[in-house]
């Protein structure tokens, strides 16, 4: 499994730190590669639609993440933006973060 994210805008957005990053399982923990695993399956992820639904008017401060989920030859794509109300979405986003941030 591989899973790359993109988090862009929010309130003093910076671009540089903006790009994909990506997190492999072949370079993760046994035990982070089933919380990956678990967290993905328990979202339903492959079954999201590729846009969630478009941020309130006048939402210019919220972040918006592209997370691309890659798994025994399926790939899909989702972009959602803040506040995300699935919260099972919601966590898988912070995780990766975690794991991409180190």
């Amino acid at each position: 499994m591989r899973v790359s994210l993109q988090s862009s805008g929010g309130f003093a957005a910076i671009p540089a730190l903006s790009r994909p990053r990506t997190a492999d399982e072949s370079k993760l923990s046994s035990e982070e590669v089933a919380e990956l695993r678990r967290r993905v399956a328990s979202t339903g992820f492959f079954k999201h639609p590729t846009h969630g639904p478009a941020p309130a008017k006048g939402a210019a401060d919220y972040q918006k993440h592209t997370l691309t989920v890659e798994d025994h030859g399926q790939s899909h794509t989702i972009t959602v933006a803040d506040p995300i109300a699935d919260a099972a979405l919601a966590d898988l986003i912070d995780y990766v973060q975690g794991l991409v941030s180190r």
